[in-house]
């Protein structure tokens, strides 16, 4: 029985990083520039890895990062978009204050 829960488990979180990946792809921008504010900002060529954790364990999503052509710091919409897992963040927060250890 121990078995066949482990399994499970393992499959039910597979469905959640596919599901987690998917969502925060959709989430992010396709490159095309955007405006903060009245500042215009362009997306970098290339897009960059960030780790983001899921109740499912953590997940390497390629992002855009947008930047105005003055330079300075880089904005990552997909950073405020949102994206962190709201469960997650309640798995966390319940474990913190409860003691349980195991998510």
């Amino acid at each position: 029985m121990l078995q066949f829960e482990e399994h499970l488990q393992d499959e039910l979180n597979s469905v959640g990083r596919l599901t987690a990946d998917q969502q925060l792809q959709h989430l992010d921008t396709n490159g095309e520039p955007i405006v903060r504010g009245a500042i215009r900002l362009t997306s970098k060529k290339k897009k960059e890895p960030k780790v983001y954790e899921t109740p499912w364990r953590a997940l390497r999503i390629e992002r855009y990062g947008h930047q105005s052509c003055r330079g300075g710091k880089t904005f990552c919409p997909l950073d405020h978009s949102g994206a962190a897992a709201p469960e997650y963040g309640k798995q966390i927060f319940i474990r913190r204050f409860t003691g349980e250890t195991r998510l």
